[in-house]
């Protein structure tokens, strides 16, 4: 495979075509790592969903986001135009970062590139589209790292350090964050304390499917969690989901918005999150703050938090205790901030 050549490179297309909030997230090491290895170039994004254009537009470099509908299995108009006007549009790079996505190589092999690189399959037709293939095994197991070393594979750069996820947060988005979750604390007992050196510390009960814990579960974690920091100076804050619903309604204030990047900054605000397998759980590790994230179904090598001193952890519908126990040593690790302002 010859080497690919960053001088010559100027439009890119990235090909992610999944409507999740964790997924998009995931891309945003990759976003970094083009960004640092192609300044000159602007790159636009094949994907699904509309929080996308959110999610993104901390990067200067950012195109233009093309965005499957929700449910476009009922609207195959909007999809076959988005498809038609993506095609139209001449690319020096296209990049299939995913390994095994049939829907990424599919689309993939329409778009107009004089590059296309993605991991190879071992299938004739599925890897016939590029012309910089890459050995899969190769690949970290990682979904926010596979799509690096696959870059760095095809540059000469394997080694190089990964970035981690990352939403950009400007310096103004920061202090609106801070701002969100003083209000959100309020005066009362449950607000961080002026001039102490306190923990602040979110939780968030929501997941989809199997990856849900139930309220009983986290009210256990819950009260294992406050006994074990009984000395340590804390406060607690419920991040709710948009429909408003409370997980632990009584037990501490709450903050709920509807805003992607407003939530990512009030997340960005706080020392550390706990929460469940996610998107929530990979908008807080984008917006910079030590996340650990309770698994029990998907895998965690695969999409744990990392980096900011985050961890995945194995949390088993019949041990709550266990995993307090486990989050509380990551917890003490943790530096405690002494006021809420940046």
């Amino acid at each position: 495979m010859t080497r690919l050549d960053t001088a010559g490179v100027r439009r890119i297309l990235i090909i992610r075509p999944n409507h999740r909030l964790g997924n998009n997230a995931l891309m945003t090491p990759l976003l970094a790592e083009i960004e640092r290895l192609f300044p000159q170039a602007r790159f636009d994004i094949l994907t699904g969903g509309g929080a996308s254009k959110d999610l993104y537009a901390g990067f200067p470099n950012l195109g233009t986001v093309h965005a499957f509908p929700a449910w476009s299995y009922i609207r195959p108009h909007k999809v076959i135009g988005l498809i038609w006007r993506v095609c139209r549009e001449p690319y020096d790079l296209a990049i299939d970062p995913i390994p095994r996505s049939r829907s990424a190589r599919s689309l993939l092999s329409l778009v107009a590139a004089r590059a296309k690189l993605g991991y190879r399959w071992g299938d004739r037709w599925r890897d016939l589209p590029l012309t910089h293939p890459i050995d899969a095994g190769t690949a970290p197991l990682h979904y926010a790292q596979a799509p690096v070393h696959l870059l760095h594979a095809a540059v000469g750069g394997v080694g190089d350090p990964i970035p981690t996820l990352d939403l950009r947060l400007s310096t103004e988005e920061r202090s609106l964050g801070h701002r969100l979750l003083t209000q959100a604390f309020g005066q009362g007992p449950h607000a961080p304390q002026p001039g102490t050196p306190t923990l602040r510390i979110g939780l968030y009960g929501v997941a989809t499917g199997d990856k849900q814990y139930s309220p009983r579960w986290w009210l256990t974690f819950l009260d294992g969690l406050q006994r074990e920091l009984a000395t340590t100076p804390h406060a607690l804050i419920e991040f709710l989901p948009h429909d408003g619903r409370a997980t632990f309604a009584g037990h501490m204030p709450s903050l709920l918005s509807n805003h992607l990047r407003e939530l990512g900054a009030a997340l960005g605000a706080l020392d550390a999150f706990i929460t469940a397998d996610c998107g929530v759980m990979h908008l807080a590790s984008a917006a910079g703050t030590q996340t650990i994230g309770l698994f029990k179904v998907t895998d965690p090598v695969r999409y744990g938090p990392y980096g900011h001193g985050s961890a995945a952890i194995v949390a088993q519908d019949s041990a709550p205790e266990a995993a307090v126990r486990e989050v509380v040593a990551r917890l003490r690790r943790a530096p405690a901030s002494g006021s809420t302002a940046p």
